[in-house]
This record gives C-alpha cells, structure tokens and sequence, in this order.
C-alpha cells in the first residue's frame, strides 16, 4: 500500500500511530533523503535510497518522487485506473 505523507514534516506521532505494526519502508523524494533518514530512525521506518540512485542517473529531478520515476519509465498504458466504490 503506497500513502502519502505530505512530506516529511507530515509523519508525526499521531498519524504513525496507525501504521506502527506494518512493515513501513519511507520514499523521500529526490534530494531528501537525509532529513527523511532522521523521521525513519524516529519512528524505526525503513528508509530507501532509490529516489536518490535515480537522480543520480538523471532518471528523475531533484525534488520528484517515486511516481515520477514510474511516470517516466513506463508508458501510460501501464497503468490502470482504479475506482474505489462509495
């Protein structure tokens, strides 16, 4: 399950208490990996580096996410659209 944080200032006590038991794995944006480091070790998140490693290649901007990549990477039809009953 993929959720936004609203960036890193977005991860408090409060909202993590949700989702403490799960298996989290946080993907900063490109560039914002070491002020994201200090929210994983906080909350004892995994944290990866693939934003960082694809900005080094030119795959993806500084300050783009994990969806960029995709979005760049593979064509639209990739993607299917998904509707969430009310």
């Amino acid at each position: 399950m993929w959720l936004s944080s609203e960036g890193a200032e977005g991860l408090s006590r409060e909202k993590c208490k949700s989702i403490e038991h799960f298996d989290v794995t946080l993907f900063p944006d490109a560039g914002w990996y070491d002020k994201w480091k200090v929210k994983a070790d906080e909350y004892d998140f995994k944290i990866s580096r693939d934003c960082e490693k694809w900005m080094d290649k030119n795959f993806i901007d500084k300050g783009e996410d994990i969806a960029d990549y995709y979005l760049k990477t593979y064509s639209p039809e990739t993607f299917k659209e998904i509707h969430v009953k009310d």
